[in-house]
């Protein structure tokens, strides 16, 4: 390689390796969002999942007592 050559690219990778780093710092707030959106997400789906059980009982004792008053 020729030194313009390799002065060229290491001034490429240079610039590239702070474009990363600068990147990787605007990029944090995303992601603390992102994970905020997850843990609400997975609390909401936890209440779901509780409503499902309970509705699921409730209709399980009402259809026994349908059957106990039919007979």
């Amino acid at each position: 390689m020729t030194t313009t050559r390799l002065k060229t690219l290491l001034l490429a990778v240079c610039i590239g390796g702070s474009a990363s780093i600068a990147g990787a710092q605007s990029i944090d707030p995303i992601v603390e969002v992102g994970k905020q959106r997850t843990a609400a997400a997975k609390a909401s789906q936890a209440k779901i999942d509780r409503l499902a059980d309970e509705t699921a009982s409730l209709l399980s004792d009402y259809k026994t007592v349908m059957k106990q008053v039919d007979g």
